[in-house]
């Protein structure tokens, strides 16, 4: 059985808006869908989330998938680089690989091998929005050079907050075999 994680941005939570939506969505399909909700949202620390991460998910496999949204994002492939398997894949909606916020800055040191990532990683989607004033969609098309990632842009959904459904995300899940 396929196995999704869904991991928020920097002060959210997994279970409102379109990771909500985007978990019942999976689970009517039949997946095993894991909404995540982060330690310390307000004050993140690597080792909090990827902790929190490697405590749900156990073993990494290629049926274990990962969605994650901003911060999300970058926990996510920080803690797939300290994996030994290959996982299914990732949808990583406003994601980056640099990180410019005071808050954040931890999250930027021990910058991610890519190279030796992309190769824990069967499938691989980013997701971006046009009007993004919180990570631009730059940001988020070099973070998919980085991962040699299929790049979707969305039209006018700002940082994807405000988002009730996010139907692109669900689609490239279904897609990943």
């Amino acid at each position: 059985m396929k196995r999704v994680f869904i991991i928020h941005a920097w002060g959210g939570r997994s279970h409102v808006g379109w990771l909500l939506w985007l978990q019942q969505e999976l689970k009517k399909k039949g997946f095993e869908a894991h909404g995540l909700n982060m330690p310390n949202t307000m004050n993140p620390t690597v080792a909090g989330w990827i902790g929190a991460i490697k405590k749900a998910v156990g073993t990494v496999d290629e049926n274990t998938y990962f969605v994650g949204h901003s911060l999300g994002c970058i926990s996510i492939c920080k803690f797939l680089a300290q994996q030994h398997n290959k996982a299914g894949g990732v949808v990583l909606v406003a994601g980056f690989k640099e990180l410019k916020v005071p808050e954040l800055m931890e999250f930027g040191k021990d910058p991610i091998d890519f190279e030796s990532l992309n190769k824990k990683i069967k499938h691989r989607v980013t997701v971006a929005s046009d009007d993004d004033d919180m990570v631009p969609a730059k940001r988020t098309h070099d973070f998919a050079e980085a991962l040699h990632a299929k790049e979707i842009i969305e039209h006018n959904q700002e940082h994807f907050t405000e988002c009730a459904k996010l139907p692109v995300v669900l689609n490239e899940l279904l897609k990943m075999k």
